[in-house]
């Protein structure tokens, strides 16, 4: 049996927490290391090509700081949770998880004033995707 390239099998198993991506060691570690000091209060930017795994990065980020009951390492998700369930893997249902695309929206701001958001749990993941073609308004 031929085995899959990395592409086909990071599709064929998408991973369901930070320690589970393979590729990006030093950029897990420092966001595992946010966990231990429970310092969530500055922005991330992750930059690269397309394709190399930005958004599993954050997703799999956002998933681990909205779990309701995560484990010892508090990097790595229950599971079981109701955020952890409604977390699939192509959006979430979580109140305080937004997916945004920054070529259809002026700002974050615009957005959530617009969707009148109201954080539902501690806190709130704002991911937007295609940054580097927003309109130059949006870093407002």
């Amino acid at each position: 049996m031929t085995p899959l390239p990395d592409c086909a099998r990071a599709k064929a198993y998408p991973p369901k927490s930070l320690a589970d991506i393979v590729g990006h060691h030093a950029t897990v570690q420092r966001l595992r290391g946010r966990f231990r000091r429970d310092r969530h209060d500055v922005p991330l930017l992750l930059y690269g090509p397309s394709g190399v795994g930005k958004m599993t990065v954050a997703r799999m980020y956002a998933k681990a700081l909205l779990c309701d009951t995560p484990r010892g390492d508090r990097s790595l998700p229950c599971g079981e949770c109701v955020a952890c369930r409604e977390f699939g893997e192509h959006g979430s249902r979580n109140l305080d998880f937004y997916l945004m695309d920054s070529v259809r929206h002026h700002s974050v701001r615009d957005l959530l004033e617009h969707f009148n958001v109201v954080p539902h749990g501690p806190r709130r993941v704002v991911i937007i995707d295609n940054f580097d073609k927003a309109h130059p308004q949006f870093a407002d």
